[in-house]
């Protein structure tokens, strides 16, 4: 399993992407996608999980990659969000 933290308000010229944008990238891979916050696990992979709970998130998201290909998985979510 891998974990990477993200800084989404670190940098203001950053704009975060779209909730689509992270759940068509999710749906790419096998492996689990998900954020984790303080009693929740958001599913990347859910419309309605990630739009109720991303909500909630501040400055950072950690997201937790678990399966076969989440180094490959990790690697297009830096892409996405700019790290």
């Amino acid at each position: 399993m891998l974990a990477r933290q993200y800084n989404m308000a670190g940098n203001e010229r950053i704009t975060p992407p779209p909730i689509s944008a992270l759940i068509q990238a999710a749906n790419l891979f096998g492996c689990d996608i998900y954020i984790k916050s303080e009693q929740h696990r958001i599913n990347v992979k859910s419309y309605d999980e990630l739009q109720s709970g991303i909500q909630r998130q501040r400055k950072f998201l950690i997201f937790y990659f678990d399966g076969a290909d989440e180094k490959e998985a990790d690697v297009k979510f830096r892409k996405i969000l700019g790290i």
